[in-house]
């Protein structure tokens, strides 16, 4: 299932949904969860679809992040988000 990406389609993917290997050495305890973008500080994040940020996390494999509530039952995450976070109402794909 794809989250978010990163904006205009260029970047790169380190690590797929169902790998058991990712951008760190060796192999991971379970299959990865989630899609990771060779993404450069700065690059803007593009969300799948409407929702609200329900929390703001920090954590020591995934970094900054956020959780969004989308109006149809799912939530997803971002995360690896290094600068600080910031959020605002916004809509499906919107650049901010």
């Amino acid at each position: 299932m794809l989250a978010g990406c990163a904006a205009e389609g260029t970047t790169r993917i380190l690590s797929y949904y169902g790998d058991w290997t990712g951008v760190r050495p060796g192999q991971r305890p379970f299959p990865h969860r989630g899609l990771d973008f060779d993404a450069s500080v700065g690059d803007p994040v593009i969300a799948a679809t409407d929702g609200t940020v329900v929390r703001v996390f920090v954590n020591g494999s995934c970094g900054n992040g956020i959780v969004v509530q989308h109006p149809v039952d799912a939530m997803r995450s971002f995360g690896r988000l290094f600068t600080a976070i910031w959020t605002r109402p916004t809509s499906k794909g919107a650049r901010r």
